[in-house]
C-alpha cells in the first residue's frame, strides 16, 4: 500500500522497516476471471511504543484515502501488524 507511505511522510511516522504482501481471490465470472477479495497483510517496525498511535492513525487514513482500493470492485482488506523493534 503505496499510498501509506505518503501519508506517513506527511504525519511524519517513524518507523523502521514496512512490508506489503497483496493477495488476491480469483473468481470466475463467465467466460473470464476476476478478483473478488484482496488481502493486504503488512508489518510495520517501529523504533517505541509511542509511535504506535501515530503509525495505527496513518494505517487507517491510507486505507479510507488510497485512490487505487476505490477504484477497484473487490473488497481491499487490510491487516496490520505493528512491532516494535528492539534496540
Amino acid at each position: 500500500m503505496a499510498y501509506f507511505l505518503g501519508v506517513a511522510e506527511k504525519m511524519r511516522v517513524k518507523f523502521e522497516a514496512y512490508t506489503c504482501h497483496a493477495t488476491g481471490i480469483l473468481s470466475p465470472a463467465g467466460m473470464d476471471y476476476v478478483f473478488t477479495s484482496i488481502d493486504l497483510d503488512i508489518v510495520i517496525a517501529i523504533s517505541e511504543e509511542r509511535h504506535r498511535h501515530k503509525t495505527e492513525r496513518a494505517l487507517a487514513l491510507a486505507h479510507k484515502g488510497c485512490f487505487v482500493a476505490h477504484s477497484i470492485r473487490p473488497e481491499v482488506r487490510m491487516h496490520a501488524t505493528i512491532n516494535v523493534k528492539d534496540t
